[in-house]
């Protein structure tokens, strides 16, 4: 059982989630990843929010992003209108084989 391995304080709760990984595609050669060089964070006039360096696995062009890409956003798994949406967004937009590492 979990609790062999989560101890739990007063109040809380545990919940199932999913992990969702989010890459950014490269806008130069639309082939690579942006893959975040360093996690130091630029701060500049001309941006509003703090920028991270990152460059394309597959280009090398570099470029400034607002997060520390790829990352993992977590979703509940009980927000069943979410996961149906994420569900049909997925098979709508993107070929099964992106989703899956192909090894």
């Amino acid at each position: 059982m979990w609790e062999n391995y989560l101890t739990l304080k007063p109040n809380e709760r545990p919940f199932q989630i999913l992990p969702i990984g989010i890459k950014y595609e490269c806008e130069y050669c639309h082939e690579g990843e942006m893959e975040v060089i360093n996690e130091s964070i630029t701060f500049s006039s001309e941006f509003e929010t703090p920028m991270r360096k990152h460059i394309c696995s597959k280009c090398n062009k570099e470029m400034l992003l607002p997060k520390a890409y790829p990352y993992i956003e977590w979703i509940p798994v009980d927000n069943e209108k979410l996961m149906g949406e994420l569900i049909t967004y997925f098979d709508t937009k993107y070929e099964k084989k992106n989703l899956v590492s192909e090894e």
